[in-house]
């Protein structure tokens, strides 16, 4: 893994223009700017959920940080979901040892076995990643944390941002808009 600046993934815009403060995983186009995994294993710490899932592993960057923040947390487990199999599998070696199960499925066809108490939804097109949270959202414990990555406005993420508006209205949930580079959204289960 090389570590370099988010500007070598995502240029300069109105929503954020100095790209070049986060960083970044010069190989993996999907892993997460380092510093939103780091707000994430931030949260995990804080809130201290039981049941984590998340969706589209890649490599697993951000899965052996919530792996490794639950098991600091003494408690919970990690359920991250990868249609990719040589993704899954190498997510799978970085997480070894660690509460984290990859699972090789498609999270259209996969469900949680049980409530989720924090979701971070990173797989796939704008429609695939709405339509898991709805898809989940039964299974939601009540205030659990949801985030979305990529909902930035820019470089073709205006439609993700857009079904999740409509979703966020839909169902009268409180959202957190980040400016991060590729843009990150929390929102939280009503309870």
């Amino acid at each position: 893994m090389v570590i370099g600046s988010e500007a070598y993934w995502t240029p300069p815009s109105a929503w954020q223009p100095n790209p070049q403060w986060w960083h970044a995983d010069q190989d993996d186009p999907d892993a997460a700017e380092t510093e939103v995994s780091y707000l994430v294993r931030a949260l995990i710490r804080a809130t201290q959920p039981e049941i984590v899932v998340e969706s589209g592993t890649a490599t697993g960057v951000t899965a052996e940080l919530i792996g490794k923040t639950l098991l600091m947390n003494g408690h919970g487990h990690l359920w991250t979901v990868e249609i990719d199999a040589a993704a899954a599998a190498k997510a799978a070696a970085r997480v070894q040892g660690l509460p984290v199960t990859v699972v090789h499925a498609d999270t259209m066809t996969w469900n949680p076995a049980t409530k989720v108490d924090f979701a971070w939804i990173d797989s796939g097109d704008a429609a695939t990643r709405v339509q898991e949270i709805r898809n989940w959202w039964r299974l939601f414990s009540p205030g659990a944390l949801i985030g979305i990555h990529d909902t930035a406005p820019n470089q073709g993420r205006e439609v993700l941002a857009g079904l999740l508006d409509e979703f966020i209205d839909a169902n009268s949930v409180f959202a957190l808009w980040l400016r991060t580079p590729r843009g990150v959204t929390f929102i939280q289960v009503p309870g």
